[in-house]
């Protein structure tokens, strides 16, 4: 190769390099931009980088920097990664050159990316149309029937949340898009080779396409097929309409996520908000795993777990449920409220129960003006005012689906800097920073 095709191709890399800088993933954060512009001179250098010459170089460490006690070199290039996937998910789709920090090294490398992928079979496109949209078209028809109704009416349908509200006031503060995450079920049908035909079937252990298509290629013989769109929760429609109520009393627009199809960068640069079954929290569950609710086995009955507070770990309560309800008969679920602060200021509020009755009860308790007000009123009693972050745990009786009442049995306020701090310890035990 020429002198002169070596430096076309170093101007190319670095125009590259330039639209990752200049796009909306990196603009906000400069630490990143650098970090990424020193990697990459460096690799167009020919250095052979190290996590003790990054340390040292860029992020000016001692000389005495130790690896073993000092993670952060990984970190940050682990949430680079991260921010480089998310860019070329997006903005990124059509550069032709992609720039990737290899696992298991620090300089990076440079691809072609098909910038025309072939287009799916008429077939194809009318599967993904109906496995993601119609979730989302059912959930913007019940916003078009209460807003035209709302309009049509001419009056308040109920008392809007307060902009003073202690609880989402705080929560929308942050400026950042909301996600309102749906526990929904992955289900697939099966041939039963005893009875002759395929059956429906839903696995908790198998809830994405990525753990459905390990498990088809496991027993080929079942000759298993998903499902166009996963199954919806029965109290979804409820739940929509009860928070549609307080996106409007804020004028906020929110978007719509199913765990199903979620993954972790879904939880970065936004708020969510989930609800739904704590069986289908999937990601949203390395959240819950911080609060003192931990459940020790979400399959099979009866589902056992505990309250340990962490700042109390001798006063541990455990609790054991079989969930299931009877249409005429009492029923006790256990419900779990909690907002938690994200690693980048985001907000994550959990609303979760066993069963239906809890999660709908807490999700109107929330979108109530005056239910929200009583709760407030109790949360106050208990801790001396409504914290930012907090965690609450209830028990809701009902009959069938329907809740009657709903009582706070343990309640505990977060403290952001703690919670962001065994969050961050987590990641690096699970994920080890991405380094392979």
């Amino acid at each position: 190769m020429t002198q002169a095709m070596v430096k076309q191709n170093d101007v190319e890399k670095k125009q590259a390099l330039e639209s990752i800088l200049a796009s909306n993933e990196f603009e906000r954060d400069t630490i990143y931009q650098d970090l990424l512009c020193f990697l990459v001179e460096s690799t167009l250098a020919g250095q052979n980088l190290k996590e003790y010459s990054i340390a040292i170089d860029f992020f000016h460490k001692t000389d005495h920097f130790d690896p073993a006690e000092d993670n952060s070199v990984r970190y940050r290039i682990y949430k680079l990664r991260e921010k480089l996937q998310r860019y070329y998910n997006s903005e990124g789709k059509q550069d032709p050159l992609r720039i990737d920090i290899p696992k298991g090294h620090y300089d990076v490398s440079f691809s072609r990316q098909s910038i025309s992928p072939p287009s799916a079979s008429p077939e194809k496109k009318l599967k993904q149309y109906l496995r993601f949209s119609l979730p989302g078209i059912l959930a913007a028809f019940l916003i078009l029937i209460y807003h035209l109704y709302y309009i049509k009416s001419n009056v308040i349908i109920q008392q809007p949340i307060s902009r003073e509200d202690p609880v989402w006031s705080q929560f929308f503060a942050n400026g950042l898009p909301t996600t309102l995450m749906i526990g929904d079920f992955f289900v697939f049908h099966e041939l039963d080779t005893d009875l002759g035909y395929s059956r429906r079937n839903l696995d908790y252990k198998i809830y994405n396409q990525h753990l459905f298509q390990q498990y088809k290629e496991s027993f080929p013989e079942r000759k298993s097929q998903p499902e166009f769109f996963g199954e919806v929760p029965h109290n979804l429609s409820a739940n929509i309409i009860d928070l549609i109520h307080v996106f409007y009393s804020f004028n906020q627009k929110f978007a719509l996520q199913w765990t199903t199809q979620a993954s972790s960068t879904d939880l970065s640069d936004q708020n969510i908000i989930y609800i739904g079954e704590f069986v289908n929290m999937r990601i949203i569950h390395n959240i819950l795993s911080q609060t003192s609710f931990q459940i020790k086995n979400l399959i099979g009955k009866p589902v056992e777990f505990t309250i340990e507070p962490s700042n109390d770990p001798q006063n541990k309560q455990t609790y054991r449920i079989s969930p299931g309800w009877s249409p005429n008969e009492k029923n006790v679920d256990y419900g779990f409220v909690a907002k938690v602060p994200g690693l980048r200021n985001e907000n994550y509020l959990i609303i979760a129960g066993f069963e239906y009755a809890s999660q709908v009860d807490l999700v109107r308790m929330l979108s109530n003006q005056q239910r929200l007000s009583l709760l407030e009123t109790q949360i106050s009693q208990l801790n001396g005012k409504v914290p930012d972050y907090f965690e609450i745990f209830f028990e809701v009786t009902g009959l069938g689906m329907v809740a009657y009442n709903s009582e706070i049995l343990y309640f505990n306020e977060i403290d952001p800097q703690a919670f962001k701090a065994a969050t961050l310890n987590r990641i690096r035990e699970q994920e080890n920073y991405g380094i392979e």
